[in-house]
């Protein structure tokens, strides 16, 4: 397709407003819509509090390889109101080299505007004493369906966590995550 000149600078100005549009929509809360959502949606400032677990210790005390759990969290907003709610597993399977363990975690995450699916890896004895943990979502329902992104974890206390979540459609992931 062949552009006016005149036009050009029309077309141009129009796609980098598109640009800028679907940038500036990082950072907002998820959509309360049944279709996937055209920009990213980052969730800060959550806290995680398991209210409800079932752990397997075989291994011995948990955290040991071999042990495995089951548990329904809660995630509220700074002002303590709940925005969602989580479904999760974790297996303890590897000792990684120099002694730590690794976690394998699978959750489902009810947010208003969709549900995701949070996947990884991570050393629980680490993710204990307070280190922050990422793991990969992909968005299964809803204004999510397609994104993908990362959900960060840091304890703040007994079977509490603070929650960091970003997500976007495939092509908007921002790098350096």
């Amino acid at each position: 397709m062949v552009i006016a000149k005149p036009f050009r600078a029309l077309v141009v100005l129009a796609a980098v407003t598109a640009g800028v549009a679907a940038v500036s929509s990082c950072g907002a809360p998820g959509p309360a819509a049944a279709e996937p959502s055209s920009g990213c949606a980052v969730w800060d400032r959550l806290v995680e509090k398991v209210v409800g677990a079932s752990v397997n210790e075989l291994g011995g005390p948990h955290p040991a390889l071999g042990d495995s759990s089951a548990y329904v969290a809660e995630l509220r907003d700074a002002t303590g109101a709940k925005v969602g709610s989580i479904t999760g597993r974790t297996d303890i399977a590897h000792r990684l080299a120099g002694g730590g363990l690794q976690e394998h975690l699978v959750e489902t995450v009810e947010l208003p505007g969709g549900t995701i699916l949070a996947q990884g890896v991570y050393d629980p004895v680490r993710k204990a004493a307070g280190d922050r943990q990422r793991v990969g979502v992909v968005g299964t329902r809803g204004g999510y369906t397609g994104h993908l992104g990362d959900r960060y974890a840091q304890a703040v206390g007994p079977d509490e966590f603070a929650v960091r979540i970003e997500m976007c459609p495939p092509g908007m992931l921002r790098s350096g995550r």
